[in-house]
């Protein structure tokens, strides 16, 4: 017998014990001469004799598998508004393609293409260039996944068409709405432009935001300058150019929240190579900290090799921040906590999210819990680590030994 469960595939044969093979340990699913090739970490199954079953449970097999890892890489929080089979093809910006059959799932967010021989894409709308419906197909233009066209959607292709083109409107309406309290004498084409720069969370940088409204980067300052970030940031931005200066707000189920980034090039005497980011919560704030150059290529650096790095980790910074939902636990819990319960959902993505892996490859150290003058001094400590230990993988840990937040909630 094989079952398929919400988690993995479960083999019981005639003689000998059963058998698990967990989805997220499944490279890949595909058929031939009505058999079914399940590959895994140690090898392969071959399933046989599936008689007229045979369509349907590949199908199911490669649906519940795809659903599986669209939740392991964190695809899966926001809720599907519609969904439909058809062929997709995808050409990178690196000239690559990849195609085959899929499932196209319309989301909050974005579209996310779950292929029935490879892991699920997600297709954020914050990265839409343009979508356009005409001839029975779907070309959609991402800023970071090249363009993908869906085809072959049968007839729920006008369905499909509907809801994707009203969930992208009602996306950037959130986002527009959000920051129309911040932008107010702010023209609307402006607002909208930067409400989707901003989308999901995402810190815009003050030259970002000042060659198009140069009003509202004086009042994203003031949102943080009125908020408990207060001392912090005004401390920081002492450390670092303005133009290395970030500021975000994100969307959350108990308001709006302001948050920052800003890179520290630094130096050798004082310290630096560092991108403090200030996150905030309901309960108060947490300070990570992640290192921006290999730490042996620091000394010899000069100051327009470290600016260059800064705007490109920082860019890195902010979309894995977003690919995470800006959650804590992935990011600096280590390998052995990641692998207990109930954190444990996030090893699969810490391995297999580009955008987490850099996360945590950067990430250091972080400060938790301490006032404005502890903070700095915390702050100082840590700088000074991030260019005296040469181990890109040596993490701070602070003189005064705290490193627990206790509002850190593993979702």
């Amino acid at each position: 017998m094989a079952e398929i469960w919400s988690e993995g595939l479960r083999i019981r044969p005639a003689e000998g014990e059963a058998v698990f093979l967990p989805f997220t340990q499944i490279a890949k699913v595909d058929s031939a001469d009505f058999g079914i090739h399940v590959t895994y970490a140690s090898g392969v199954v071959f399933l046989s004799s599936l008689g007229q079953g045979y369509n349907q449970f590949f199908q199911r097999l490669t649906d519940a598998w795809g659903d599986a890892l669209a939740k392991a890489l964190l695809m899966a929080d926001d809720d599907a508004i519609f969904e439909t089979r058809a062929t997709y093809i995808n050409v990178r910006r690196d000239g690559s393609q990849s195609f085959g059959p899929c499932r196209a799932r319309v989301t909050h967010r974005g579209l996310v293409i779950l292929p029935m021989d490879s892991p699920p894409v997600k297709l954020q709308f914050a990265k839409f260039v343009s979508a356009q419906a005409q001839n029975l197909r779907m070309n959609i233009e991402t800023v970071d996944r090249g363009v993908v066209e869906l085809l072959r959607i049968g007839a729920s292709y006008q369905s499909f068409c509907e809801k994707l083109v009203i969930a992208r409107r009602d996306f950037d309406g959130r986002f527009f709405e959000g920051l129309q309290d911040v932008g107010q004498g702010v023209g609307s084409d402006r607002l909208l432009e930067l409400s989707r720069l901003m989308a999901e969370g995402r810190a815009l940088s003050r030259m970002e935001v000042m060659k198009r409204a140069y009003d509202f980067w004086l009042a994203l300052e003031r949102l943080v300058k009125d908020s408990p970030l207060a001392p912090y940031y005004a401390s920081v931005r002492q450390l670092s150019a303005e133009e290395l200066n970030s500021i975000g707000r994100r969307m959350t189920s108990h308001g709006n929240l302001v948050w920052f980034m800003v890179a520290i090039p630094g130096s050798v005497e004082e310290g630096g190579n560092t991108v403090v980011a200030d996150l905030a919560s309901v309960t108060g704030h947490t300070t990570y900290l992640f290192r921006m150059l290999e730490r042996a290529k620091f000394p010899t650096s000069s100051p327009k090799e470290m600016l260059a790095v800064a705007k490109s980790a920082m860019g890195e910074i902010n979309e894995g921040l977003v690919s995470v939902g800006f959650r804590e636990g992935p990011i600096f819990l280590d390998e052995a906590t990641l692998k207990t319960p109930p954190f444990i959902k996030y090893v699969f993505a810490s391995k297999n999210l580009p955008e987490l892996r850099s996360l945590r490859d950067r990430f250091y150290g972080r400060i938790v819990g301490a006032d404005a003058s502890e903070w700095a001094a915390d702050l100082k400590e840590a700088l000074l680590f991030n260019v005296t230990s040469s181990d890109d993988s040596a993490k701070w840990v602070p003189s005064s030994g705290k490193t627990e937040s206790p509002e850190m909630k593993p979702g």
